[in-house]
């Protein structure tokens, strides 16, 4: 049904009829299969947040219950979100599948100029918190990862830093704080570059900061790769 960008695992639900539960097999490329979660629905469609929380979490829908429902990557309870109202006789609801709305946490448009771009932040259960885009020329792997077990996909270098102290020309809005809606935005300004620089590829990786505990980083976003031209 999906896969895990942050292991690289696939991820597929097995039932069974009868009262037996669900559960969420995660098979590696090499073939290992293990089992964290389950649910005493059968769930027809999924989807995985690439923005998690602390402990990461997958989202997917029961479709003879009509129910939508968030497990995570640690195993645990299954939540449910929502569940829509029940059928009556033949007439069933179904959930057949399931689309994540607005997890396109960073994304570029652009500004009119070769090499100059509007950046977009866009966080919608955070509104209020401080955010920063980090930015790096150097890959996104092995990237750093957090105490919590999460990773930020990306490997910091001198850029990055530059971004994160405010002093990386060419780049404004990387940090502040979001909006009510959860959103902010600046501008990539590179268009004094010269043709030597043509083809280089740059990433941004979102973060919502949190100064509480146990975490001081709520969210980080999936890295995107803007490309020199």
């Amino acid at each position: 049904m999906a896969q895990d960008p942050e292991t690289g695992d696939f991820l597929t639900w097995f039932s069974t009829s009868g009262p037996r539960p669900s559960v969420l097999l995660k098979v590696t490329a090499q073939g290992t299969v293990t089992t964290t979660t389950t649910t005493g629905h059968y769930p027809s469609a999924m989807a995985v947040d690439e923005t998690p929380t602390a402990l990461g979490e997958y989202v997917f829908n029961t479709g003879y219950i009509a129910c939508v429902e968030r497990g995570d990557r640690m195993g645990g309870p299954v939540r449910t979100i929502l569940c829509l109202p029940p059928y009556s006789g033949e007439n069933r609801t179904w959930l057949m599948d399931l689309v994540l709305n607005r997890v396109k946490n960073v994304s570029t448009a652009n500004a009119g100029v070769r090499n100059r771009w509007h950046h977009f932040v866009d966080f919608p259960l955070d509104a209020g918190y401080p955010y920063a885009v980090v930015v790096g020329v150097s890959g996104i792997r092995p990237g750093i990862r957090l105490t919590d077990g999460r990773k930020i996909r990306l490997n910091p270098d001198p850029i990055t830093w530059a971004g994160l102290t405010g002093t990386l020309p060419g780049f404004s809005g990387l940090s502040g704080t979001l909006d009510a809606r959860g959103t902010a935005s600046g501008l990539i300004d590179l268009s004094s570059l010269g043709p030597a620089a043509r083809g280089t590829p740059f990433w941004m990786v979102g973060l919502v900061l949190d100064p509480g505990p146990p975490v001081s980083i709520r969210r980080v976003s999936p890295p995107v790769v803007v490309q020199i031209r």
